[in-house]
């Protein structure tokens, strides 16, 4: 029994290490543009407020996109049995690999979120009733951010296909997406209701985990019904 209980301590300390490895990776990657980000929350307004945004904006295909890229890729290898024990190599090895289709597809979805983000405070000043509508355009844009990350990082196809496969994904299966988003908010809900290291330490990388863990499942289930046809 104590061998038993020993055994599954240490399996869970190295569980714990991997997330909050990759988790620290992936906010290093992106520190500036959680500084820029800071930055707006501080000023709230004026020029140093819009030029923050427009800067956060600019480099977030840069940065944000191929940093959760590879972030998406090394969790993926936690769960199919692929993880090569150096975490930073990995973490590196995907960021360079993915950088690219990363990049590219950063370019169309900061665009899509920038055209969001204007509407919601545009509605926010001028109608309430609007901006509750709008919101709502914001779930399958969330879902389909979520899906490239994940498409990107199993399959070896182009972008084309990935935004083909991410489309399909988010409005042809429900019953995944919405775990998907119950799953990801809750584990966000909790970060902001006192539980900030959470966010800090593995917020991402546990996102990730549960994205990916309910896609991946979602996607054997679609291979095994091909086969079987």
């Amino acid at each position: 029994m104590t061998m038993i209980s020993a055994a599954g301590f240490y399996k869970t300390c190295e569980w714990v290490t991997k997330f909050s490895l990759v988790n620290v990776y992936w906010l290093a990657t992106i520190s500036p543009l959680l500084f820029l980000g800071g930055v707006t929350a501080l000023t709230g307004g004026g020029a140093l407020w819009l030029a923050a945004l427009a800067a956060a904006s600019m480099l977030a295909p840069f940065l944000f996109f191929p940093a959760t890229a590879a972030l998406f890729a090394s969790v993926r290898t936690f769960i199919v049995d692929e993880d090569k024990g150096d975490s930073l190599k990995q973490f590196i090895r995907y960021f360079k690999e993915n950088y690219r289709q990363a990049w590219q597809a950063g370019l169309l979805l900061t665009t899509l979120w920038v055209i969001w983000g204007i509407d919601y405070f545009y509605f926010f000043i001028t109608d309430h009733f609007l901006l509750v509508t709008f919101l709502l355009f914001g779930i399958p844009l969330y879902l389909f951010t979520i899906y490239v990350f994940m498409v990107m990082s199993h399959f070896r196809i182009t972008l084309r296909d990935i935004y083909k496969r991410a489309f399909y994904f988010t409005f042809g299966a429900p019953l995944t997406s919405f775990f998907i988003l119950s799953l990801t908010f809750m584990l966000i809900f909790i970060g902001l209701s006192g539980w900030t290291f959470l966010l800090i330490f593995f917020g991402g990388s546990l996102i990730a985990f549960v994205s990916f863990s309910t896609f991946y499942k979602k996607v054997l289930n679609l291979q095994s019904k091909q086969a079987s046809t």
